[in-house]
């Protein structure tokens, strides 16, 4: 008896599938996206786009892609084009409202919270507009307020990927962190998997200066991420 994977609708990826539908019902993008493939989904649903395939749900989905990979930003034209084209979908204007602060858009991300709010007073995601709402308009406030604090990028750890996770070793001194600085790529969001790396700054005071070097393959695994080592007092 031939077997089929059921797609159903949850609050992650599938809840977009339209309730459940066989995998043979999908189309490549979609099984892409219900498996968290969102980058190779994206690519799908704009070639659906630019087809004319059912534009206004694509789009949303792109939307959503971008969304759901922690990439709300990239999201907001797909969100637009979406609503345009009369999408079905509820909660469009409400992500769409996310997109829009995501880009430092305040005002408008107010107008489209306070319109879901007005017009959703039964969903789920009507008390989080009204909240999404207040610290929208609270915004330009906060952005606009002064800091005694200055971010400055590290020249040997920064790149254009994510940085992020750092502990010391605590016998050498060297800084460990995590990066996406090459490698394969992950499906989920088209950067690159995480690796661990570490540099003993020539400068400690300033960090700066030093020679990277990636963790050994003992640390470092192919095809997953690695990130947030952290060391005992006697490096364990």
């Amino acid at each position: 008896m031939r077997k089929f994977l059921l797609v159903c609708a949850t609050a992650g990826s599938a809840v977009l599938l339209s309730g459940c539908a066989t995998t043979d019902s999908l189309s490549k993008a979609d099984k892409r996206f219900a498996r968290g493939e969102y980058e190779t989904a994206i690519q799908l649903y704009k070639a659906d786009v630019a087809r004319g395939k059912n534009a206004p749900l694509s789009n949303y989905r792109i939307g959503e892609a971008y969304r759901l990979s922690n990439r709300v930003e990239q999201a907001e034209s797909f969100y637009k084009a979406a609503i345009d084209g009369k999408v079905k979908a509820p909660d469009v204007v409400f992500y769409y409202g996310q997109a829009l602060k995501a880009n430092g858009k305040f005002d408008e991300a107010v107008a489209q919270f306070d319109a879901y709010g007005q017009n959703s007073s039964g969903r789920k995601l009507a008390p989080l507009a009204e909240i999404e709402s207040r610290n929208a308009k609270m915004a330009n406030t906060i952005v606009a307020m002064q800091t005694n604090n200055e971010v400055m990028a590290l020249d040997q750890v920064n790149t254009p990927a994510a940085e992020f996770g750092s502990t010391l070793i605590p016998d050498t001194k060297e800084l460990v962190f995590a990066s996406g600085r090459e490698g394969k790529k992950y499906l989920g969001n088209g950067e690159n998997f995480n690796d661990l790396y570490a540099v003993k700054f020539d400068d400690a005071d300033k960090m700066t200066g030093g020679t990277v070097r990636k963790l050994d393959p003992i640390f470092n695994t192919e095809n997953k991420h690695e990130a947030s080592a952290t060391y005992t007092p006697t490096v364990r």
